[in-house]
This record gives C-alpha cells, sequence and structure tokens, in this order.
C-alpha cells in the first residue's frame, strides 16, 4: 500500500494530470486501445517548473521533465 500513497504523491512531479486525463478520454472515445500501451509513445519538451500539492496536502515546487503521451498510429 505503501508504494500506491508514494504514486498519488508523486504521479504529479513526472506526469500532467489534465493532460493525462485527455489523453485517457480521447483513446475511449474513439476506441484506440492500442494507444494505451503497444503504440503510445511519451515525450517531454525540457524541464518545466510545476507546482502540485500531495495527498497530504502540502505544495511541492520543482523543476524537471515532465512526460506526455503522445499518439503513435492512431488505430
Amino acid at each position: 500500500m505503501d508504494s500506491i500513497r508514494r504514486f498519488k504523491d508523486e504521479y504529479q512531479r513526472y506526469l500532467d494530470k489534465n493532460f493525462l486525463i485527455f489523453y485517457y478520454v480521447v483513446t475511449e472515445a474513439l476506441l484506440m486501445a492500442d494507444n494505451r500501451v503497444k503504440n503510445m509513445m511519451i515525450a517531454t519538451w525540457g524541464p518545466e517548473e510545476r507546482t502540485y500539492s500531495d495527498t497530504a496536502g502540502q505544495q511541492h515546487t520543482f523543476t524537471d521533465y515532465v512526460w506526455y503521451p503522445i499518439f503513435y498510429d492512431m488505430d
């Protein structure tokens, strides 16, 4: 259970929450299940300064690479 709590506390450091939700909704609406696993590519465009809150409500600010899922062949 500790690893689940740690993931919930730290995923926003490496992934953009709103973009992940958008990506999931688009792949669900367009029936592109392959784009969630084998056809998904992940890209970054350099370090970004970000602030996020963990599950305890503490604010964290950092500069690091943020990774975005992108479409590969969209089938």
